[in-house]
């Protein structure tokens, strides 16, 4: 059992119930009615492939993109796929907790990885996510991906830069893994189809690929920006050429494909400075990633009090532009954001938009003198109810043939997923 808290399980059943039914459907062989059996991938004496299943994440794709009319390659994939309008992602909209609520059906508050850069009181230590020498060790992981209890299972995986991919979790590590590089979006879609093109015995039958390209041209640019609009194009052509493929290899009708994203992405209004709000040398720790903020009081200083003191000021000056809440009395319940020792006493989450930055990280006062811009003109962390943070889901294969047939409600979450 977690150490941080399984208070959320009973609701997450439907979503393992999902995620372990691929594991059960990669165990069973393909029929022979099936094209792939009687294909050129049949190799000497190799046996009936096994089905396997590909997942893409495209780091930042809002769910409003689908809307632009660039991208027909997706659009028409999800038409005739198992696709709601939108998905809803976990609190907080970040990169790291979705990824791994993705791979394990819990919450953020259960996973443990509560954000992309938190405090551990117990550990007396800072997750930081882009410092692979801190967040690739095992000791902030306790959860089970869906890679580990595949291997568990004698299902060989291919995990290429997923967001924990890298850390051994439940004692396993996927068959072929691939560390975070800076790569081209084809180069992606080539390694994905040389896995494929591997003898049956040395397949994969789960593969899991991160691609974050938009995402970093969202938060350069802005998710309304000329380039955000091309990245669509690329990666969109990158899919219709990667359909193609599939199709000559004749595995397009017969492997379950899902493409989905971890969350949307604003375009910034403004900027607000934490120490406004309370003196830096009161708090311990900041949490969060340049948007939110997750305060840990210093020792001897009242949560309470310092929420309250804080609560005045944003309902005085900030009330359109913040929201203010403590963690075990006002933190809305639709979060799921309290069941950990690593979520902070207090939270400030701004409304889209608009970002809280300590001094540290960019002093607006001293900016406006010098007329240094801040660089970060997109923008996503926020209330997971927020239109902005929506994103997408579309899935087609031997999993979905009848599920695609249904229309479907925007799932409510990542991580209510359900078959």
């Amino acid at each position: 059992m977690s150490k941080h808290g399984w208070a959320a399980q009973v609701s997450f059943i439907p979503f393992l119930m999902f995620l372990f039914s691929f594991i059960y459907s990669l165990s069973l062989p393909v029929s022979k009615s099936d094209p792939v059996y009687h294909s050129s991938l049949l190799q000497n004496n190799d046996q009936p492939p096994r089905p396997i299943t590909i997942v893409l994440s495209i780091d930042g794709f809002a769910a409003e993109f689908l809307q632009r009319n660039l991208t027909p390659n997706l659009s028409s994939f999800a038409s005739g796929s198992f696709s709601p309008e939108y998905l809803k992602p976990s609190f907080p909209s970040a990169t790291f907790p979705n990824h791994v609520t993705l791979v394990t059906g819990l919450y953020p508050e259960s996973h443990g990885i509560v954000g992309n850069k938190f405090w551990d009181p117990s550990l007396r230590q800072h997750f930081i996510h882009r410092q692979p020498s801190i967040s690739n060790l095992e000791k902030w992981w306790d959860s089970e991906p869906i890679w580990a209890r595949a291997e568990m299972q004698g299902i060989p995986s291919a995990v290429l830069m997923w967001p924990g991919a890298e850390v051994r979790m439940k004692g396993m590590l996927p068959t072929i893994l691939q560390r975070f590089k800076e790569e081209t979006i084809s180069s992606k879609r080539d390694y994905i189809l040389e896995l494929l093109d591997l003898p049956i015995s040395q397949r994969p039958r789960l593969i899991m690929s991160y691609i974050h390209h938009l995402d970093a041209i969202g938060h350069m640019y802005g998710p309304n920006s000329n380039q955000v609009n091309d990245t669509l194009r690329e990666i969109d052509a990158m899919f219709g050429e990667f359909l193609a493929a599939l199709d000559q290899r004749g595995l397009k009708e017969t492997l379950n494909l899902i493409v989905l994203s971890d969350h949307g992405m604003t375009e910034r209004k403004g900027l607000i400075q934490l120490e406004d709000l309370v003196a830096r040398e009161r708090l311990r720790s900041v949490d969060g990633s340049s948007v939110l903020a997750g305060l840990w009081p210093e020792e001897g200083e009242n949560s309470t009090t310092m929420y309250h003191n804080i609560l005045s000021l944003v309902q005085r000056d900030y009330a359109d532009k913040l929201d203010v809440y403590l963690k075990q009395e006002t933190m809305p319940p639709r979060f799921h954001f309290t069941r950990s020792r690593r979520i902070a006493p207090i939270w400030i989450v701004p409304k889209p938009g608009w970002a809280v930055l300590t001094k540290e990280e960019f002093d607006i006062e001293q900016a406006s003198l010098t007329g240094t811009e801040y660089r970060t003109r997109g923008f996503h962390g926020y209330d997971n109810e927020e239109a902005s943070m929506r994103t997408i889901f579309m899935a087609r294969g031997p999993a979905f043939a009848r599920a695609s047939r249904v229309k479907v409600a925007p799932f409510r979450e990542l991580s209510s997923v359900e078959m």
